[in-house]
């Protein structure tokens, strides 16, 4: 089980013909204060299977602060893999959305994936104070 790609971005979606679109990646929002409302955040991932590692999985990510405390509450979903043809493994896309997520501290944030119970990757989101940032209630990545 491999994530092939991985992104935080302002929107991201799986179209009706299976193409992941993402736009706005980014990997830090600026800030004029903590605590700071954020939104809309999309998380979108490509997840490929090996042969013989089966067709359903179970995603979770959790956000977290700097300190390891939770965020947001877990994000789980039950997925199916498609797969491509015999020894070929199968692959899926997949966004979550994260609406209005409230950050309390600055620093390193992450968002860490797990597949069926084991860590698989973790994305860096750095929350820092910019002189420049948008005041709070505005779109701040």
């Amino acid at each position: 089980m491999r994530i092939m790609l991985a992104a935080l971005a302002d929107y991201a979606a799986v179209t009706d013909h299976g193409k992941l679109v993402i736009a706005g990646v980014f990997d830090a929002i600026r800030v004029s204060q903590v605590p700071i409302r954020h939104p809309m955040m999309a998380l979108a991932m490509r997840i490929h299977a090996d042969p013989g590692e089966g067709s359903t999985h179970q995603v979770t990510v959790r956000l977290v602060d700097p300190d390891g405390q939770e965020v947001l509450p877990e994000l789980k979903a039950d997925v199916q893999f498609k797969e491509h043809g015999p020894g070929e493994g199968g692959d899926v896309q997949i966004v979550m959305h994260a609406p209005g997520v409230v950050f309390k501290q600055l620093g390193p944030h992450a968002f860490d994936v797990f597949i069926d119970g084991v860590h698989v990757q973790s994305l860096s989101l750095w929350i820092r104070l910019s002189a420049d940032a948008p005041p709070p209630g505005s779109a701040p990545s």
